[in-house]
């Protein structure tokens, strides 16, 4: 745990660690893959590789945090979160407990 004291308060950071390898698809193309990275990687360098590996077009694709849940009758419910290429992978997963997944998508795809 590391600790600093700003104007008289002491601040403590505990590590967050990402949450197991996550993973990001492209639905449409039928690509996913497993990546490791650290917590304080950008948004953007995750998705200009992922690109890069899929042959999209990093310009206008957009990164989605999927957050998986059950509803009330016990089914499957998705919801999608837009990441910012700025913030850290750190910050786009806050609260996702296991495995952090993430989409890809690209202005031609079918709507979510």
């Amino acid at each position: 745990m590391m600790a600093s004291t700003i104007n008289d308060i002491d601040i403590f950071a505990l590590p967050v660690p990402v949450a197991d390898d996550p993973n990001i698809q492209h639905k449409p193309s039928a690509q996913h893959a497993q990546f490791s990275t650290k917590p304080h990687t950008r948004i953007g360098k995750v998705l200009t590789g992922a690109c890069k590996s899929f042959r999209l077009d990093i310009n206008v694709a957009q990164l989605y945090l999927v957050v998986i849940t059950q509803n009330e009758q016990g089914l499957k419910e998705e919801d999608y979160f837009l990441c910012d290429r700025n913030e850290t992978v750190e910050t786009a997963i806050i609260g996702v407990e296991g495995r952090a997944e993430f989409m890809i998508r690209m202005p031609e795809d079918p709507a979510i």
